[in-house]
């Protein structure tokens, strides 16, 4: 994956993308590139459009989805015409937040600054 990152930073660059230019931005970063990996990448883009290939990918990308826990449908549907859905969230989280300030406590009995049994 850093073989074609670098690929695409040397084309972006205005070079060649060869071999010696992906070293050359891996080594820049501290890193090594693994030669078999390049040349793999070499034999699969030689000749074809960078711009092409990308559109290619993004088709692809799609079937993939996107990985995260389950939250895309939910978070699909505020962005049909629900937005009470995100303002809901954020009454929640204020509701939250003012529980918890008034479970705080400092200075009855047993509380931080005295009133407990410690005799000091």
């Amino acid at each position: 994956m850093k073989e074609l990152a670098a690929y695409m930073l040397a084309l972006l660059g205005g070079k060649e993308g060869s071999a010696s230019d992906i070293n050359s931005i891996l080594s820049a970063v501290s890193a090594q590139a693994d030669e078999d990996a390049v040349s793999r990448l070499l034999a699969a883009v030689e000749g074809k459009d960078l711009a092409a290939l990308i559109e290619e990918g993004k088709k692809k990308l799609v079937n993939v989805g996107g990985g995260g826990g389950g939250g895309g449908a939910a978070a699909a549907a505020p962005a049909a015409g629900a937005p009470a859905g995100g303002a809901a969230k954020k009454e929640e989280k204020k509701e939250e937040k003012k529980e918890e300030e008034e479970e705080v406590d400092m200075g009855g009995a047993g509380g931080l600054f005295g009133g407990g049994d410690d005799d000091w």
